[in-house]
């Protein structure tokens, strides 16, 4: 698989979604199994501890309620942040976060999002 790499700017305390798209050698979408298990984390630019297990899933589109594609068999899948996890990074900081799918005991990197840490708004 391609790694996909890409960035997003947060906030810290704003909870965050990124939706992200997978792509197989030669630039073919990827396509994972039902079973594949995913998981995600954020770690500090250069930093060697793990800052936090973040959240991964498949991304799955609804329209009216109802699911209208699983995102295994497109190779989507969505990085989750939440607000408490965001409110632990350093504004002006660079994180990473770091999507994995694991299947028959292998795990593989897919994904990685360099996040942005902006600074606060005044209040």
């Amino acid at each position: 698989m391609d790694l996909v790499e890409t960035s997003v700017r947060v906030s810290p305390g704003s909870h965050v979604d990124v939706p992200l798209q997978c792509f197989a050698l030669g630039g073919a979408q990827a396509q994972y199994n039902p079973d594949d298990t995913l998981s995600a984390e954020v770690w500090g630019a250069g930093q060697a501890v793990l800052t936090f297990a973040a959240a991964a899933s498949w991304y799955t589109a609804r329209k009216n309620g109802v699911d209208r594609q699983t995102g295994y068999d497109q190779g989507q899948v969505v990085g989750t942040v939440t607000s408490a996890q965001s409110a632990t990074l350093q504004p002006t900081a660079r994180y990473f976060l770091r999507i994995f799918r694991s299947t028959s005991g292998e795990r593989e990197e897919i994904a990685t999002v360099l996040l942005k840490v902006r600074m606060p708004s005044p209040s």
